[in-house]
């Protein structure tokens, strides 16, 4: 699916209808980041008929109980990762099959399909109709739809006059004087509400209703949000023979009352189903698809064996390249003689590199020099290139000096010749002599300065060669090292590959190493080794072992699998050969042979091929007349979600809309099916009862998806702000206001009541009469009990007491509800109590299964349920009734059942779930009323009877009085001990060995907690090929209780160990990371586990060899990997259905791989002290939480003040806290968690503790 609407940029121009895209908008944002989609597999699915181009198949579900498929909404297909065309047309009652409809042929089979279940589907199905209906509102009748949202009393509607006499029917069923005025006052308006609670007669007043609108010409569209509805209205004309009225019978007869919809049960199908109509309504068709049915069959006796011989000459030759690939696969394998020279190979490897590693290490120091040794060459070099300069620079001075001077000397000596030309020149040569004596004075100051040039030039000289002996020392001192070990750098860096050591070098070499291949004292071959050699230093020898060692075991590992490995292939590779060679004989047979066979099949599907096509044609005549069925129908029956967007349907034109179940309609659905009728509109229900749901808290969603027709009328969705007070860290929600029981105000003038109840024994009712009292219904009486119920043989069982109402008290066996990572709660023990009573009064006393009901407010309780019912009960006897056993609340709306448990799901825990804390009683309400003989509740009954003093507010307390007073205590305790085997230490250890029984292991048994670990550690010494562990926190002293056995299982098994928590800045709230968890956490990824995280992991559970027949959960209170001991239920059970129903529901929601924290334990945030301050805080919290109590009870502020004033070291210096100090059992029992927090400050303080005194602890 796309991440957003089809429609999603489209902006609605009815104000109304904008309000609704956006509510639908929100829904499908939240249902995207809820990862809404989910897969269920069916198996075996067989061809039943083809028409026309529908291929019907039927398949299997899965073993374990499904309930989600729902015919009429649209599901995504799959075979084989290929999406396909298809619907599902029908879930028999009672019958753990699937009927689908495909558009194209698979075959006679399809081994399996994937049925994806996205609930964005129908969101962007029914929003795409609220778009069509704005663009063109004149394709639909909108004003019905406005007038229903905003009802008033102008509204002009045709009135209908009365045909027919109520009071005394067909079927000799009377109608009540409310009952014959409802059906009066919805021939009057154009909107009538029947106001009808439980067991009043809404349907039969329905079927009045329907009758009188009938007989008045009127095309009558019936609606309901469920399929049970629809049908239960439908099975009155029928049921007994007799039609209710003559109209019904007629119009039955002529085709014109169609039922529609996949989720239609058989027997309303055969009468009434759109496609079955059509098939009365034109036998002539029927005869001729018979005849060319049996003419296509004629053929296909010669075909099919044909066929079928080929199939098996095909798979025969599969089989014969199958057996080739597997020897050569065999063949393929290494011998462990291979693995083992491997191994002998990377010992050398890490020998070599060790030693090399050691002469790395000790020639560091040489390196150093070589270094050092190469920068004070250089700069010598540089320095006497300077000297030489000034040398040869000051020689050619004193030269050009000499030979001034010889030149000045000539001329003077030739002025001097003669007295008269000297006599002339006598100036001149002054001049000369005074120019020699400067050229003599500079001639002399150069050649003193050459001569200090010339001292440097030599010493510096005498330096080069001194620093250059060294330098040159130094490098064959490191290539006397790399010659000994024959040192080649390419195979050095392969050998450290071969450990799975990368050698990172560095893009350039080091100076020293150029400076030396550029004086000729080091060539490129020893530079690139020298290289080489100095970056080993990067590497340790720890990890050079570590990395060894790990190879090592990956080799003997890989020993191990490969000598599974042979035997799977021998094993497989004996069954192929062995069933090659019972059809070898095809291979015998000649290729024309085969050519013949295939050549023959050609001709009969040519000869078919005629047939087929006019099959096809006879089938679409077959379609069309379906069409002008609905399009001439008087009555259509369908759900309101097909309605929503069935493009057939929004082609027919209504007169009058009747909505059966309302209070549980989407407010879209409603609006698209209200615009299909031009008239009236008549809604039956009972606002008493459930509302409909959305994920999203947005105030538009909860406005138009999860008000109920009444709330929006009457109060416009209006919505509260609520905080959740059993998880207080979690932020205020948005959610629909919750309300008591109400008159309804607005909607007065169209409201008709009905008030005698017929279904429930009186003493149900009273629990339910002043709610309704409330809201201006006073019920009476009317109930018998049926003579079926009288016929229940429960002598001897507590259910044979005279009391309508029981109560199975948990309060002795102290039970204990978990969460899913969705927050749904879940409760072992009174799940298992339900389904061995249920077993009880099916084998025992032989209660037909489908008298019984076993409803739960919360999802997971009633899957958890299911599971057990499967493990309780024969599969093979009950398998067609178990699946509708269980079942939530809201399932359950609108069925009806003799005998009901309600399964309240709280355990001994102080705090309340929310439907026993909660001001909604719409849920009670549901599920009282839903009892025709028994009701029976099992919790907690002294934890409920504080309910009024905890939760003032909840609904529950209402009925609490009643229920006390009229209900038949019975304790839980024998079941307990009849379903769990609880054990002391000396029925299970022998000499200090667990030793158990066949039936003890296949038992439920509860653990003390001083026997969990023991237990869960011999288990998983035992175990096959995986552990699974959630475990919500992990703490250091849980992780080295199991580490042992765990790092145990993983070097003797080539198995998987998973560990799921929370993420480590979500243990304990906040956000702040717990270091010692990432500890843990770190550690589990080095010892090869998988470790995933999610911020909503609720549950603890351990799972051993999950998937296998044998697979065992230990499943409670304590947490597998943190906390100490507790005395709540810790429970080991060995039943693979189970154990898959607790993994699934623990592991719901968004669980993402764990990426390793780096450790830095020295880094503490600025203010250290106010820091762990604050994860104290959120820990205490955290603890509140868990033991539903408040968490300044647990710790208050003072006591997190004297934590970090004292930084206590042991256990006396914790004693001289106050609530250390008055036994307080939850923080005893967290210490370990304490510790954790606080020691980073302990240490912290401990190194600085000079700064912390001069500045004090918090500024510091």
């Amino acid at each position: 699916m796309p991440n957003q609407l089809t429609e999603q940029k489209y902006g609605c121009i009815d104000e109304q209808r904008n309000e609704i895209h956006k509510a639908l908008i929100k829904e499908y944002e939240s249902l995207s980041d809820r990862a809404s989609e989910q897969k269920i597999k069916l198996y075996n699915g067989i061809l039943q008929q083809t028409l026309a181009e529908k291929y019907i198949y039927k398949f299997s579900l899965p073993k374990e109980p499904e309930r989600k498929l729902e015919p009429d909404k649209p599901y995504i297909l799959s075979i084989d990762g290929n999406t396909i065309k298809g619907s599902i047309t029908a879930i028999p009652q009672d019958r753990l099959e699937v009927e689908i409809t495909f558009y194209e042929n698979f075959g006679r089979f399809i081994p399996a399909l994937e049925i994806i279940i996205d609930l964005k589907d129908l969101i962007d199905l029914i929003d795409k109709r609220i778009v069509a209906i704005d663009k063109e509102p004149s394709k639909f009748k909108t004003e019905t739809a406005t007038f229903l949202f905003n009802p008033h009393p102008n509204a002009q509607v045709p009135i209908l006059k009365k045909q027919l006499t109520h009071s005394l029917r067909n079927d000799s069923i009377k109608l009540s004087g409310e009952q014959i005025a409802a059906i009066d006052v919805s021939l009057k308006q154009k909107l009538t509400i029947i106001w009808g609670p439980p067991g009043t007669g809404k349907t039969i007043t329905l079927q009045g209703v329907i009758a009188e609108l009938l007989s008045n010409g009127q095309k009558v569209l019936f609606a309901s949000n469920t399929n049970n509805a629809i049908d239960e209205l439908l099975k009155g004309l029928i049921e007994k023979g007799k039609c209710p009225y003559n109209i019904f019978d007629r119009f039955s007869s002529e085709g014109k009352i169609v039922r529609i919809g996949s989720g239609t049960k058989d027997e309303i199908k055969e009468v009434f189903g759109s496609w079955e109509v059509a098939q009365q309504k034109s036998q002539e068709i029927q005869s001729e698809i018979r005849v060319i049915q049996e003419k296509i069959e004629n053929e296909q006796k010669e075909l099919k064996p044909i066929q079928a011989e080929l199939k098996q000459f095909e798979y025969v030759k599969y089989l014969d390249e199958e057996i080739k690939k597997l020897i050569e696969k065999h063949s393929s394998i290494p011998s462990n003689q291979q693995y083992e020279n491997w191994i002998e190979y990377l010992t050398k490897c890490k020998r070599y590199l060790s030693a090399l590693l050691k002469e790395c290490n000790d020639s560091k120091d040489t390196i150093i020099k070589i270094g050092s040794t190469a920068e004070k060459l250089k700069r010598e070099k540089t320095k006497l290139t300077g000297i030489n300069a000034i040398v040869h620079k000051d020689n050619a001075e004193i030269e050009e000096t000499e030979n001034k001077i010889a030149i000045i000397e000539k001329q003077i000596s030739e002025l001097s010749s003669n007295f008269l030309s000297s006599f002339f020149s006598r100036g001149k040569i002054a001049n000369l002599n005074l120019e020699k004596l400067n050229l003599i004075s500079k001639y002399k100051e150069l050649k003193s300065n050459l001569e200090t040039y010339k001292n440097q030039q030599k010493t510096e000289i005498e330096n080069e060669a001194e620093l250059s002996g060294q330098f040159v020392n130094n490098i064959n001192l490191v290539s006397s090292v790399l010659a000994r070990y024959d040192f080649n750098p390419n195979d050095t860096i392969k050998f450290f590959d071969h450990l799975d050591i990368s050698l990172k070098l560095n893009p350039t070499k080091p100076f020293w190493i150029l400076f030396g291949i550029e004086q000729k004292v080091i060539d490129n071959n020893l530079g690139e080794s020298i290289f080489v050699f100095t970056e080993m230093e990067k590497i340790t020898d720890k990890t050079l072992n570590e990395k060894y060692e790990q190879s090592v075991a990956n080799m003997q590992k890989q020993i191990e699998n490969n000598e599974r490995y042979k035997k799977l292939c021998e094993t497989t590779l004996l069954i192929k050969q062995k069933e090659f060679q019972e059809h070898k004989n095809l291979f015998s047979k000649p290729e024309t042979y085969w050519n013949e066979r295939k050549e023959r099949v050609n001709q009969i599907q040519k000869i078919i091929e005629p047939f087929q096509s006019q099959l096809n044609f006879l089938n679409e005549k077959l379609r069309n007349i379906e069409k002008n069925v609905i399009k001439e129908a008087k009555l259509i029956c369908c759900t309101l979600v097909k309605l929503s967007y069935d493009e057939t349907l929004a082609e027919c034109e209504f007169d009058t809309l009747v909505v059966d179940e309302t209070s549980m309609v989407s407010l879209p659905q409603l609006y698209c099916t209200s615009s299909l009728v031009k008239e009236r509109v008549i809604l039956c229900g009972d606002h008493l009862q459930l509302q409909p749901i959305s994920t999203s808290q947005s105030k538009v969603a909860l406005k138009w998806l999860a008000s109920s027709y009444y709330d929006y009328v009457e109060h416009g969705g209006e919505l509260s702000v609520d905080s959740d007070d059993e998880f207080p860290e979690i932020k205020k929600k948005i959610r629909r206001k919750v309300r008591r029981a109400k008159i309804l105000d607005k909607l007065k003038d169209y409201v008709s009541k009905l008030s005698n109840q017929h279904r429930m024994p009186p003493k149900v009712v009273d629990l339910i009469r002043l709610w309704y009292k409330i809201a201006g219904n006073d019920l009476n009486d009317e109930y018998k009990i049926p003579d079926d119920f009288k016929q229940f043989h429960l002598n001897g069982h507590f259910l044979s007491n005279d009391s309508d109402i029981f109560f199975i008290d948990t309060s002795s066996i102290r039970t204990y509800h978990s969460r899913t990572a969705d927050r749904s709660p879940y409760n072992l023990i009174n799940a298992a109590i339900v389904a061995e009573i249920t077993r009880e009064l099916v084998e025992n006393y032989k209660v037909d299964l489908k008298n019984i009901r076993c409803i739960s407010p919360y999802r997971a309780q009633y899957q958890l349920t299911s599971s057990l019912l499967f493990k309780f009960l024969p599969e093979k006897e009950y398998k067609e009734k178990l699946p509708n056993v269980a079942s939530t609340v809201h399932k359950m709306q609108g069925d009806e059942a003799p005998i009901i448990f309600y399964d309240l799901t709280d355990g001994c825990q102080s705090g309340f779930t929310g439907f026993l804390k909660t001001e909604d009683f719409h849920i009670h309400n549901v599920a009282i009323s839903r009892s025709q003989f028994k009701l029976i509740f099992i919790g907690d009954l002294k934890k409920i009877q504080k309910l009024r003093e905890v939760n003032p507010k909840s609904a529950f307390n209402d009925i609490l009085e009643t229920l006390l007073n009229s209900a038949k205590i019975i304790d839980a305790k024998p079941y307990k001990e009849k379903i769990f085997k609880q054990f002391n230490e000396k029925d299970l250890i022998n000499e200090n060995i667990i030793s158990l029984t066949e039936e003890q292991k296949n038992s439920l048994i509860i653990l003390p907690s001083q026997l969990y670990y023991r237990f869960l550690e011999n288990d998983i010494n035992n175990a096959k090929h995986s552990i699974l562990i959630v475990s919500p926190f992990v703490t250091k002293t849980r992780w080295n209780k199991l580490k042992k056995a765990l790092l145990n299982f993983k070097a003797n098994i080539d198995g998987t160990i998973t560990i799921i928590t929370r993420p480590p800045d979500k243990m304990f709230g906040g956000d702040q990371i717990n270091m010692s968890a990432v500890e843990v956490l770190n550690e589990f990824l080095k010892q090869d586990f998988i470790v995933k995280v999610s911020p909503k992991i609720h549950s603890k559970l351990v799972v051993i060899d999950r998937g296998e027949d044998n697979a065992i959960a230990y499943w409670g209170s304590l947490n597998p990997l943190s906390f100490n001991d507790t005395d709540e239920i810790n429970t080991r059970l060995a039943d693979k259905g189970i154990v898959e129903q607790l993994v699934s529901m623990s592991l719901i929601g968004n669980i993402y791989p764990y990426k390793e924290v780096p450790l830095n334990k020295k880094l503490l945030p600025k203010h250290t002290a106010e820091a762990v301050k604050k994860q104290l805080d959120n820990f205490r919290r955290m603890l509140g939480g868990y033991y539903s109590r408040p968490f300044f009870a647990i710790c208050s502020n003072d006591t997190i003040e004297k934590i970090i004033e004292f930084l206590p070291t042991n256990r006396d210096e914790y004693k001289l806290i106050p609530q250390f100090n008055r036994k307080n059992f939850v923080l005893w029992n967290h210490l370990d968690e304490i510790e954790e927090i606080i020691a980073p400050l302990r240490e912290y303080y401990q190194n600085n503790r000079a700064i912390v005194r001069q500045t004090g602890l918090f500024d510091f």
